[in-house]
Parts: C-alpha cells; structure tokens; sequence
C-alpha cells in the first residue's frame, strides 16, 4: 500500500483580504484617471472636427460659387448651418435670401455644439453670401466686423464649453478666405493668424 505523507499548508497560499482592498483602489484611482482623460480628449477631437469639417464645406462652397458662376449663401444657426444656391436673380437683403435659394443636396448640416456669433450669441438664421467669384459680400447679417480684406466678415465660436478644447475651436470668415483659429483667452476674437 501507498503510504500517503501529508504536507503541513501554510496560511500564504492566497492574497489577504487588505492586498485585494488596495489592489481594487489603486485599479480605481487608475481608471478614473483614464476616463477624465478620455473625455478631454473626446472633447477635443469633436471639437476640432466640427471647426476642420465647417472650414472644409465652406471652401468647398466657395469654390463651386467660382466654378459654377452661382451666387451661393450660408445660414447659421445655434444648431446648424444650411448653404443654399441661387440663379441669376438679385437678392439684395438677408431676408430674400433666406427665403429663396435652393438647397445644396447634401448642405444642411447639424453640430454638436452651438453656433455663436459673440460669445454667448448664438446665431439664429444669420446669413453669409459667397458671390459668383467665390468671396464673401457684405450683407446685413455678415458684417460683424468692419469691411476690408483683413478683418472678418464674421466669426463662429462654439459654445457649451466648445472653446474649453481643442487646439483650434473658432472659424473666421474673410472676404477671400475662411481661417480656423483659437478663441483668445478675453473670448472676443478669434485667433486665427
């Protein structure tokens, strides 16, 4: 017969009920970290896609104004922004602009953050008219600031928190361009050079 030996087990075969305790806070404290990190930076990858799509579909807009010899606009408001295209008509005010135009398939367009004019102001309805020649023109709605190639026909800002992220968050619109920039740490202007 096999004699069966015992062996004597010692009380250190497992983890203490203090090690899993500290274990499980540390893995705690860890993924809390993570998480605040995470939601920063998901922040700011919305927000530079909004400000980097916005830029985009307005030069996009823009060229097509040049290249189909149209007179195209832009409508913003808190939620969205529409562009819209227009015949040979001559809409003079903001008014028979929006009310007219067509649609561009594909123009309307939502964002997360809401469209301000000022910081605080969000745009309701406001509208920007790009000419056949692709620039921006003088409108009752687009002249925020003083005309001239080197100030602004208008600035977007985001709101909600919008310029808390990102390395840009803020576009401005000039009669030949349209820059995406920072807002300033005052939050008037838009740091765009």
């Amino acid at each position: 017969m096999a004699a069966y030996r015992y062996r004597q087990v010692s009380n250190c075969a497992g983890f203490s009920l203090v090690e899993l305790i500290i274990v499980v806070g540390i893995i705690g404290i860890i993924s809390g970290i993570a998480t605040f990190g995470f939601n920063n930076w998901k922040n700011k990858s919305t927000v530079e896609s909004l400000i980097r799509q916005m830029a985009s579909d307005l030069n996009e807009v823009r060229v097509r104004a040049l290249t189909k010899k149209m007179r195209h606009s832009i409508t913003l408001n808190a939620n969205s922004y529409v562009f819209k295209y227009y015949s040979s008509e001559a809409y003079s005010s903001a008014t028979e602009l929006t009310a007219n135009g067509v649609i561009i398939p594909g123009g309307t367009h939502v964002v997360s953050y809401p469209l301000q004019k000022t910081p605080g102001t969000n745009y309701n309805g406001e509208v920007c008219e790009i000419d056949e020649r692709g620039l921006f023109v003088t409108t009752t709605d687009c002249t925020i600031f003083t005309s001239g190639m080197a100030t602004p026909r208008a600035t977007v800002f985001l709101g909600n928190g919008g310029a808390n992220y990102g390395s840009f968050n803020c576009l401005a619109l000039y009669m030949v361009r349209v820059n995406v920039g920072k807002q300033s740490t005052s939050g008037a202007t838009c740091d765009d050079q």
